[in-house]
């Protein structure tokens, strides 16, 4: 199975192992942010019960195993999960997955950043959008040019 996080695990950079992401001098012990996806309930369902049901599965040891297994990072953060990262990936077999959950402390993210990649998810799937989404990221690279993150 492929997703994306292991998409990009194939030649040329399949002989390529994977490190704990860098930590910055004012946090240590804490790695990045965790990318969040939001599971929720509309008010106005009629089928609460039956929402909360599938919700409460879907946070479940099972499909978060499964999830793990595939690669994908559990939300339960629990090291027997962690421990079997991405071991029906072929691409990752052998790597050091146990990098991605080295610090346990999680880092934040700028609230602007999360209201800029909820306009980004958006905007991805418009292509009438195009232009406008090409402004966002080379407003994002220069961002990161400014704090020298991103050197041509």
């Amino acid at each position: 199975m492929r997703n994306g996080a292991t998409r990009g695990l194939s030649a040329p950079f399949a002989n390529w192992n994977i490190s704990s992401f860098p930590v910055l001098a004012d946090a240590p012990g804490t790695g990045p942010a965790p990318s969040y996806y939001y599971l929720g309930i509309p008010k106005n369902s009629t089928r609460k019960t039956e929402a909360f049901q599938l919700i409460s599965y879907l946070l479940s040891d099972e499909p978060q195993m499964d999830n793990s297994r595939n690669g994908l990072a559990s939300a339960l953060g629990k090291p027997e999960i962690n421990s079997r990262f991405g071991e029906s990936v072929a691409q990752l077999g052998g790597k050091n997955t146990q990098a991605f959950f080295r610090y346990s402390k999680e880092g934040t993210l700028d609230p602007e950043y999360d209201w800029d990649m909820q306009d980004f998810g958006v905007i991805i799937y418009m292509k009438e959008a195009q232009p406008l989404l090409n402004e966002l990221l080379e407003y994002k690279r220069r961002q990161l040019e400014k704090v020298g993150v991103l050197r041509e």
